[in-house]
């Protein structure tokens, strides 16, 4: 059977079915790519993103890299994200900030860290 992605909605009385990948090394996705003739999204062979999901996904680790290539490549589409995800952006911006301050205050390390060393420091 030829899978067109890694999932499969099941149908009444059946599962859904999950085939994710990410735990296998680069060869052996590569390799599982060719046997079920995979037709890899245009998100990697033309964005150049190392990975997908929900397109402009503000929990993914280079949520704004991925942004900015959909706003490059799919810009209506980017429009649409920017909309639906609007407040998970502004929160993220805002908590982006607050670590930044935290690490200057607490001299780069963690708050945990900054009041472990104090009573070390009998503060």
């Amino acid at each position: 059977m030829r899978y067109k992605s890694c999932f499969t909605q099941g149908g009444a009385g059946t599962i859904d079915e999950f085939r994710p990948i990410f735990w296998l090394s680069d060869k052996d996705k590569a390799e599982y790519i060719e046997f079920f003739n995979v037709q890899l999204s245009d998100c990697y062979t033309k964005y150049g993103l190392k990975r997908t999901g929900c397109s402009g996904c503000p929990f993914a680790l280079g949520w704004r890299a991925e942004l900015a290539a959909v706003e490059t490549f799919e810009p209506k589409l980017a429009n649409g994200i920017k909309h639906i995800f609007a407040d998970s952006y502004a929160y993220l911006d805002k908590y982006e900030k607050f670590c930044e301050e935290m690490d200057k205050k607490y001299d780069g390390i963690s708050y945990a860290e900054f009041r472990r060393r104090q009573k070390e420091e009998g503060k």
